[in-house]
């Protein structure tokens, strides 16, 4: 604590102050030989170091925002091809041509035995207002569509296929198998459904 003594007309008035942290901390630097002409040129040296670290570390941080960016464009463009690549080895393997490609009769009974095709007509509204959203604006990006859903877990959102995984897995099949031949099902009962306009 510090005395202030004041006189005002004959009379002593004394007042105490408590010193604050700024005013301690100078007196604390001066006791030690740190005065403010030995503080300036290590504050200049520091702001400037501090300045050109930030600037670099700006250039670090924008050159990071543009890899993650050409990350995420590299993987659209391989998803983009597998899901082509996809589509041409399931149409040839599983569909016959036709506009849509369908599913061949000899592969029907993948989706009749397990129920799965009585499972998509209750979840058709559904899975055509899904396939509406997408706005396909011709029948290949309305199969595009079909197969990014398939190819994801959101189908999962619309059906259950457990029962029908497990049926193709006691006839020998595989998960492609079991998503080419429920991607061209679906081609062929939800394309025709959709208002595309023909050329």
């Amino acid at each position: 604590m510090i005395e202030l003594v004041i006189w005002v007309d004959s009379i002593i008035i004394v007042e105490y102050h408590t010193p604050t942290v700024l005013s301690e901390l100078i007196s604390l630097l001066s006791y030690l030989g740190i005065t403010a002409q030995s503080v300036v040129p290590i504050g200049i040296v520091g702001f400037f170091l501090w300045w050109s670290l930030s600037k670099k570390l700006a250039q670090v941080e924008d050159r990071t925002a543009d890899i993650e960016k050409s990350v995420v464009e590299i993987q659209g463009i391989l998803t983009n091809k597998y899901r082509l690549k996809f589509q041409q080895s399931i149409a040839s393997k599983y569909g016959k041509s036709n506009s849509p490609i369908v599913l061949k009769s000899t592969f029907k009974p993948f989706i009749t035995k397990p129920k799965l095709d009585k499972q998509i007509e209750t979840k058709k509204p559904q899975l055509l207002e899904w396939l509406e959203d997408q706005e396909p604006q011709t029948g290949l990006d309305a199969q595009d569509a079909i197969s990014a859903l398939v190819l994801s877990d959101e189908i999962d959102h619309f059906l259950d296929l457990k029962s029908y995984k497990q049926y193709l897995y006691e006839q020998g099949k595989t998960s492609e198998d079991a998503q080419g031949i429920l991607i061209l099902y679906l081609f062929e009962v939800l394309i025709p459904e959709l208002k595309i306009s023909k050329a």
